[in-house]
């Protein structure tokens, strides 16, 4: 595309306003956006021209059959009949045709099938390491046919297609869409992963495009254009990134592109790349140089740096007219190439470079006169050298993509499907699941023995402590009670006393109308304290809210200095009834009630253990049985297939083991015991093991139980009169307090409300004498 900009302006300017250009430049530029009729010109520019892509060419071969050499192997290592496994060997040889034909198109399908076979010759080298089969591939580049007999030259030879084909497939994109834009990203950086893998692990390359030497062009080559795809899908999205990135990942491309040309250079001296990459090359390194600078001009003149913008519009102007240079160059050599068969680029790469290279120096010419004509009439800004600019930082986007990243998604995981010989299993790998079986079977009695003992360790612990037939007469007493009860006598008439005075003292004011009294009191004391802070609270910020919307106009003190003392007796106040409140919880509790409570909890929880000990019990065998049917399931070959040097895998990779239920067992007879411990040496305990031995004793022993909770009855009564009272003197003290803040509140807001209208008036005779001023 080699309309000028000129002829764009003619077709976005009115006609009638041709006149005024000049003026209307020099003005839009001062007021309107940075640039912004080049900035349309360079988006319609990428949008309707695109750089050519190059692409790596694919190696050939020819058929081989891996039956000789496989068949072979079955009988002599696996000592098998290889006629069982004649389906999988044909189904391997099929798949090696199926890639290498469908590799021919660089199409979505070529690279699935190449794909699957690299995945297929990746678990053929677990069985067969030493396979011998002769593999004639012929250099991508020169041509020259190469046969080993080694696998890993099949495989180097398999990824190269695999990087060839990506490649193919990110320069053939359609790189007008977003899509599009993205699959050639992501498919140039997979590119260059493949042949980083080639360059990591194929040290001795026997063919020249294998060599250390290409690969490591090859990877900058794919890194580079997908770095120049990425700035092309800056430019295309809706919402434009900043001129300062974009600038940064043109450097970055600038920086690939520039980095590896004397390496391209030197391989098309040798003869191995087209004279047209050199070309290429050096002419994308100068575009990017120029587009880098154009966009960080775009950036300085946007920040006021006009100097800085025209300088850089300068060099970006001399780096176009180099890059277009270098385009001629590349359209007379493609040419001559194209006639000799090229199959690295498009068949319109030449027109598209010269249209591209040629529409951008017209807009970096356009956009510098621009800025020199704005910059003489307007700023005047000095220019500063180019050595004197700062220089533009370097943006990575495009990291190449490792192999084991692309053949770890489960797509490609799919494509590879099951292991062609999956039935075939080593003899080494039956030694070792032999080995292993033998540890399984040791595992199951190791873990039965274990069952045995800590069945038997159970029922010892219990019938050391007599359980659970002990604990009858302690479960019937407290469930019931009724049997040991008739057997006490008739009380005393100090007991009788006792009932009578304190059945008289709840006929005039019972227990819980006392406490029900207190507690009203306590709440409502709690809540009148918050009422009177959240009124201060609401005053304070009212106030300090004026003082912000009236600034120096505001003139009512902060209420603070005036509420300190009562902020103090609030607080005294609160810190008294959370005292008074921990104090008075004490009257919850009931001593007889308490003990009673005790013995009950200690009977519950010995019951609990002894369920929980049966539970794992059960438990424990389900487990062992479990653990018997997954052990007798569980098969390894496979896994041993897959690592070679694991001489047998831990069993400690099973999950189930009864370790921990033997702990678990133990804790809960420890608790057992002191729970029984605790049950039988315990006052409630003894008495209840003693009751039959003296009635006498029993009958003390109520009595000061019952003398204890009369003297705590009364306690209790006159601890609730002393809180009621307490409670009303700190609420007549809140009242108090209340009145007093709520006076000081209503005058508070009464003076807001007069000093915002004196404010208001302030205010507006400030603005009434601005304006005078301003008429005046």
């Amino acid at each position: 595309m080699a309309t000028s900009h000129a002829a764009y302006q003619s077709t976005l300017i009115p006609k009638d306003s041709k006149r005024h250009s000049c003026r209307i430049s020099s003005i839009s530029s001062h007021f309107a956006p940075v640039f912004p009729l080049a900035e349309l010109i360079l988006v319609l520019t990428m949008s309707t021209v695109l750089a050519p892509l190059l692409w790596v060419p694919l190696k050939t071969t020819s058929d081989v059959s891996y039956a000789p050499s496989i068949r072979q192997t079955i009988i002599q290592t696996y000592q098998e009949s290889a006629d069982s496994y004649k389906d999988e060997i044909s189904a391997l040889d099929r798949c090696r045709q199926d890639a290498l034909r469908g590799s021919a198109g660089s199409d979505i399908t070529g690279r699935d099938l190449l794909y699957k076979y690299f995945g297929q010759l990746e678990l053929l080298e677990l069985r067969f390491p030493e396979v011998r089969v002769p593999f004639p591939w012929k250099d991508a580049f020169t041509g020259k046919e190469i046969s080993q007999l080694s696998l890993a030259y099949e495989k180097a030879s398999v990824i190269f297609n695999i990087a060839a084909t990506l490649s193919s497939l990110a320069a053939q994109q359609n790189r007008t869409s977003t899509e599009g834009i993205r699959r050639a990203f992501h498919n140039f950086r997979c590119a260059a992963g493949m042949f980083t893998y080639i360059n990591d692990n194929f040290l001795h390359a026997p063919s020249t495009d294998l060599s250390r030497e290409v690969v490591k062009v090859l990877v900058q080559l794919m890194i580079a254009q997908a770095t120049e795809v990425f700035v092309e899908r800056m430019t295309e999205e809706k919402e434009k990134k900043p001129f300062g990135l974009r600038a940064r990942v043109s450097t970055q491309a600038a920086f690939l592109y520039g980095s590896v040309i004397e390496d391209v250079k030197e391989l098309v001296n040798k003869g191995i790349f087209e004279r047209s990459w050199t070309w290429l090359v050096q002419c994308k390194h100068k575009y990017f140089v120029s587009l880098a600078q154009y966009q960080r001009s775009l950036a300085d003149s946007a920040s006021s740096k006009h100097g800085d913008a025209l300088a850089r519009l300068q060099i970006a102007e001399t780096a176009a007219k180099e890059a277009s240079r270098y385009a001629t160059s590349f359209s007379t050599s493609y040419t001559t190439a194209s006639s000799a068969g090229s199959a690295t680029l498009p068949s319109d790469a030449a027109t598209s470079l010269l249209e591209l290279t040629k529409t951008h120096l017209a807009l970096c010419n356009e956009a510098k006169v621009s800025e020199q004509r704005d910059n003489d009439l307007i700023y005047h800004e000095a220019l500063p050298s180019e050595a004197a600019l700062p220089p533009i930082e370097k943006s990575s986007v495009g990291e190449p993509i490792a192999i084991q990243e692309v053949y770890g998604a489960p797509e490609v995981q799919k494509v590879v499907g099951q292991d062609i010989f999956v039935r075939l299993v080593p003899l080494s790998v039956h030694q070792s699941s032999s080995l292993y079986s033998e540890e399984k079977a040791k595992l199951i009695r190791t873990e039965g023995e274990r069952c045995e003992t800590a069945d038997t360790e159970l029922i010892t612990a219990l019938e050391f402590v007599g359980l659970p037939t002990s604990l009858d007469k302690f479960s019937d007493l407290v469930n019931n009670g009724s049997s040991r009860l008739c057997e006490m006598t008739e009380p005393p008439m100090q007991v009788i006393e006792w009932a009578e005075a304190v059945q008289q003292a709840k006929e005039v004011k019972p227990i819980e109308r006392m406490w029900e009294e207190l507690t009203s009191l306590r709440n409502k004391a709690l809540q009148d304290l918050d009422s009177v802070e959240q009124k201060l609270d609401t005053d304070a910020r009212d106030c300090e809210q004026m003082r912000v919307q009236y600034d120096h106009l505001w003139e009512q003190q902060p209420s603070s200095n005036y509420t300190k003392a009562w902020r103090h007796s609030l607080k005294s106040h609160r810190e008294s009834l959370e005292a008074a409140r921990n104090l008075l919880d004490v009257l919850d509790t009931n001593d007889e009630e308490s003990e009673m409570s005790q013995m009950k909890n200690m009977v519950t929880a010995i019951q609990e253990n002894i369920s929980r000990l049966q539970a794992i019990k059960k438990e424990r065998h389900g487990v062992l049985q479990d653990l018997k049917e997954r052990i007798q399931a569980d098969d390894i070959s496979q896994l041993l297939i897959l690592n070679r040097k694991a001489q047998i895998l831990s069993l400690h990779c099973l999950p189930l083991s009864l370790k921990s239920f033997r702990r678990t067992q133990a804790t809960a007879i420890q608790e057992l015991t002191a729970h029984y411990k605790a049950l039988i040496e315990s006052r409630r305990g003894k008495e209840v093991q003693e009751r039959w031995t003296s009635a006498s004793k029993r009958k003390t022993q109520a009595t000061g139980r019952l003398e204890a909770a009369y003297q705590s009855h009364e306690e209790v009564r006159s601890s609730l009169l002393k809180g009621i009272h307490f409670y009303r003197e700190i609420q007549t003290a809140v009242a108090e307090i209340q009145r007093q803040v709520e006076s000081f509140i209503n005058n508070r807001v009464a003076e807001r409300m007069r000093m915002v209208a004196d404010a208001e008036a302030k205010r507006g005779h400030s603005r009434g004498g601005t304006q005078n001023l301003e008429h005046q």
